[in-house]
């Protein structure tokens, strides 16, 4: 389960139409805070979850 409901993240070139198509208006550099779930699949961002199993917190790269 993911803990983080949402993260700020540094808008880049790399990220920019992605992010922009999901409604979030910025200049490329700004630090914005934005939605998980609309991170991108492939995203290397470090999240919060917790196992829904055994109930252990841990960081995980998104994409994982």
């Amino acid at each position: 389960m993911i803990i983080d409901k949402f993260m700020d993240i540094k808008t880049s070139k790399k990220n920019e139409k992605w992010l922009k198509s999901k409604g979030y208006n910025f200049t490329v550099g700004d630090i914005i805070t934005i939605k998980t779930n609309d991170i991108s699949l492939g995203s290397h961002i470090k999240i919060k979850v917790k196992c829904d199993v055994c109930n252990e917190e841990k960081e995980l790269m998104f994409q994982s």
